[in-house]
């Protein structure tokens, strides 16, 4: 939201107390910005564009067993495919027991990249892969992009938790307009 154009402004017009507004694409950066309130009041630090994407986005763990794990490091712009590999693998040799992927829609992952052959489907497939005993989940789908490679993928793989997030809100054309959502037509 606050990627928007003028819309760390407003919010921190409407609610001043606020300290620290910035966008998901920086993160990261957040420890370093509750640093630097130690010498400033507020800090607003929105980008326009992404700036690059952040290859070292720390993985959020909630347990000794459990990695919630960020497939973007933008709000559209997906990691690159070896570097989601590689921290899976690493997450796994440490011992974590279920890697969830997150996204604002994981399905459409690649879709982005020039390489076409890349997608969530060939994601799935390397990560399942990966020595050891782990659980593959991943979360939230679109029904407009989830594939059928995708779904061979999942009962295919020993790995990949048979549950699909799928966030499925009218079945109605006429609903789904209100809603200001696309429609099937």
């Amino acid at each position: 939201m606050t990627q928007q154009d003028g819309a760390a402004e407003k919010l921190k017009k409407r609610c001043p107390f606020i300290d620290i507004i910035f966008g998901t694409h920086i993160l990261h950066l957040f420890g370093d910005y509750l640093k630097a309130l130690d010498t400033q009041k507020s800090l607003i630090d929105v980008w326009q564009d992404e700036r690059g994407i952040s290859e070292n986005t720390p993985v959020h763990r909630t347990s000794g067993l459990n990695a919630w794990f960020r497939m973007c490091a933008a709000e559209s712009a997906a990691r690159e495919f070896n570097a989601i590999v590689n921290d899976v693998k690493k997450l796994t040799e440490s011992g974590y027991k279920e890697i969830t992927l997150l996204g604002q829609n994981v399905n459409s992952y690649g879709s982005d990249f020039d390489d076409k052959n890349i997608n969530f489907a060939l994601l799935l497939e390397r990560l399942s892969e990966i020595n050891g005993k782990f659980r593959i989940k991943f979360m939230t789908s679109h029904p407009k992009d989830l594939s059928e490679a995708v779904v061979k993928t999942i009962s295919g793989s020993e790995k990949i938790s048979k549950f699909i997030h799928l966030p499925v809100q009218a079945g109605n054309d006429r609903i789904l307009r209100l809603m200001n959502r696309d429609t099937l037509q």
